[in-house]
């Protein structure tokens, strides 16, 4: 449904990053070429000698905000660069990003995996009846997208939950209603009235994927879309490993 479900997508990056050791001052760290990047960690060529479980400070610019990013890490690998060049290539990490930093890291991810589905894409919050905003990303479907969806068994129609039990209670948990129908959505791409969505809810447990026909959208001028929108599907498979666990957690691969 256009964005993969693997864990991590990694990039290669032209980034410069600056790392220095956690508890140090930041001037006390070390310049460094951003190899590859991922929503979960990055690796990095760089003067600074540090070992395997090291914790780090990174700080590093992206152009989609105004201010660096500074984020914590722990070393994972800790190499020599294969070229013989001085330094370590070290792979990090992140540990305790925030909703907000991880939602730019994620853009980033997807404007540089795949430009043309950066384009099409919206991110925002959804609100259900908890009232709480949940950080998205969002697409509309195209004509041939939108028949495939109504068919595609991959997904579990809003009639079909009222069956799984545990999985009921997970939605009560994480959105705040048992059977969720309609929900607001505040986003940064308006969609098409009486068309489909397909939405990527960024739960603190993982990611939840469902279909949704857009009810009503409205935008003026530069402000954000609102929307207003009707859940039709929920993923199948991150469904039945809720109702089968019986706890509040989805998949770590999604």
């Amino acid at each position: 449904m256009g964005f993969e479900n693997r864990k991590s997508i990694r990039i290669k990056t032209k980034l410069n990053v600056f790392a220095w050791p956690e508890g140090a001052p930041e001037g006390q760290g070390s310049l460094g070429e951003v190899l590859n990047l991922s929503e979960t960690g990055l690796a990095t060529h760089c003067g600074l000698f540090a070992a395997q479980g090291d914790l780090l400070r990174l700080e590093f610019s992206l152009d989609s905000r105004k201010a660096p990013l500074k984020l914590r890490a722990q070393v994972v690998h800790s190499d020599p660069p294969a070229d013989g060049q001085s330094g370590r290539v070290l792979r990090v990490q992140f540990l305790d990003v925030e909703a907000g930093d991880r939602l730019t890291l994620r853009q980033t991810i997807v404007l540089f995996a795949d430009p043309k589905l950066a384009a099409q894409t919206g991110w925002g919050k959804v609100y259900f009846s908890a009232g709480q905003g949940i950080e998205t990303k969002y697409r509309i479907l195209s004509q041939a997208e939108q028949q495939q969806a109504l068919t595609d068994r991959s997904y579990l129609s809003a009639k079909e939950l009222i069956y799984l039990k545990k999985f009921q209670a997970f939605l009560e948990e994480a959105l705040g209603s048992k059977t969720p129908s309609n929900f607001k959505l505040l986003g940064s791409r308006a969609l098409a009235e009486n068309g489909y969505a397909w939405l990527e809810l960024n739960l603190a447990s993982g990611h939840l994927h469902l279909l949704a026909k857009v009810l009503w959208c409205r935008q003026e001028g530069e402000e954000k879309a609102e929307a207003g929108l009707s859940v039709l599907a929920i993923h199948k498979d991150e469904a039945m490993k809720v109702e089968k666990s019986g706890n509040s957690l989805i998949s770590e691969q999604l």
